[in-house]
């Protein structure tokens, strides 16, 4: 029963302690390289309901003071650790950004070697014992800009939900090595009673004159057989991320891309029949078009030599002849708009053969080109016409008139 206690309470550990409680070289000011003063690997567990945010201080509480026997060093202050998350990666101090996510909402404050984030120890003699503290807390803080150990303890006064601190109890057989390698954390959760005092400042888990288990700043070399790093795991997984937002993109973006090529080439413009032409013209490889004018009266013909009917699309300056196979709508009229969809193509010996030799549509059969319609619209009455087509036809009718009426003032 009381084992299932223990599991049930609120945890910290480490899993780089080794089983003697010594703090590896890499996590010190001692260590060389890229191995030096990385903050150590932290997990904790069984976070309190109603937990807000959370807010660590690792300090040194053997460091001398020569006007005290002992003052505390702070080492780590970290604020505002989102309850969603399981614990802080090897080397994260200082990269919350770089590893996102919720680690960015992080705050590290000032130490007590007056820098941001982690400083790990370099000591005259060893033997230092270091304390662990996590507090869940009912709120996020608001803090300023420049975070200190004194700061956090003031701002959280009152705050504080659940207290864990890493200690082995002497009467405790040493537990596994990812529970802080055989530093079992017991844990002190505050009285959570309306009006209950915080016990931020007093304590008892770890006393500094009689420890039950001290953290020793003996540096030693990690055994490779409990080393897990956690960072290497956290850098993994935003790597994978990463990835995988850019083969997302990537697929998203070129299906974007298909789509309005695809979009490009079936788009079909509203045309006169010399607009048609002149786009033909210039681009062969363009042939579909929406076509719209007037059927000139008595171009609409079937020659007996084919199952097409056939009939001349006018804008009043360019006749095209028009060929479509199918039976024509019964809107369709000769002197009314029409629309039609089709394709532009060039005359050949055997079209001209068959196409009629009716003297209205010489004008059409002389082009180079005529119209291969596929489909004739009939879903508009007979008054409907493609604005741009009517102000084209419009335009047009315009022109001829003015062409009429300056020729009769030239004869008077």
């Amino acid at each position: 029963m009381a084992s299932e206690q223990v599991q049930d309470q609120f945890r910290l550990v480490s899993p780089s302690i080794n089983h003697e409680g010594k703090l590896p070289r890499k996590y010190t000011d001692e260590g060389q390289g890229a191995k030096k003063n990385l903050s150590p690997p932290l997990e904790w567990y069984n976070v309190p309901d109603g937990t807000q945010s959370m807010a660590l201080v690792v300090e040194d509480i053997d460091a001398p003071d020569p006007s005290d026997p002992i003052k505390p060093w702070t080492c780590w202050v970290v604020a505002n650790i989102p309850p969603t998350l399981k614990g802080l990666p090897e080397g994260f101090s200082g990269k919350e950004e770089e590893v996102g996510g919720d680690y960015a909402c992080l705050k590290e404050g000032h130490n007590d070697y007056k820098v941001p984030g982690w400083r790990g120890p370099k000591l005259p003699y060893h033997g230092h014992r270091f304390q662990f503290r996590l507090f869940a807390l009912d709120e996020q803080l608001k803090l300023g800009n420049k975070v200190t150990k004194e700061k956090l303890l003031e701002d959280i006064e009152g705050h504080v939900i659940g207290e864990a601190q890493a200690r082995r109890p002497p009467s405790q057989i040493p537990s596994p090595p990812q529970l802080l390698n055989s530093l079992h954390p017991q844990i002190s959760t505050v009285d959570l009673s309306p009006g209950a005092p915080s016990h931020l400042y007093y304590s008892p888990l770890l006393h500094v004159s009689n420890p039950p288990f001290p953290l020793h700043f003996h540096p030693a070399d990690p055994d490779p057989t409990q080393k897990v790093d956690i960072g290497a795991r956290a850098r993994q997984l935003q790597t994978r991320r990463l990835w995988t937002y850019a083969l997302t993109f990537s697929c998203v973006a070129g299906f974007v891309v298909l789509v309005l090529n695809n979009f490009q080439d079936q788009l079909v413009f509203y045309v006169t029949p010399t607009d048609a032409l002149e786009k033909y013209t210039k681009n062969p490889s363009k042939t579909k078009f929406r076509l719209g004018g007037l059927v000139l009266e008595g171009s609409v013909v079937q020659p007996s030599s084919s199952k097409e009917m056939e009939f001349v699309i006018t804008d009043l300056i360019t006749d095209i002849l028009v060929r479509y196979e199918g039976s024509l709508p019964d809107l369709f009229r000769e002197g009314h708009s029409v629309v039609v969809e089709g394709f532009v193509k060039p005359f050949t010996d055997e079209i001209k053969r068959d196409v009629s030799t009716r003297g209205v549509s010489s004008k059409a059969r002389s082009g180079d080109c005529y119209f291969s319609a596929t489909e004739v619209l009939a879903k508009h009455d007979e008054k409907y016409m493609p604005q741009e087509v009517a102000a084209a036809i419009e335009k047009n009718k315009k022109m001829i008139e003015d062409g009429l009426e300056g020729a009769k003032e030239s004869v008077a």
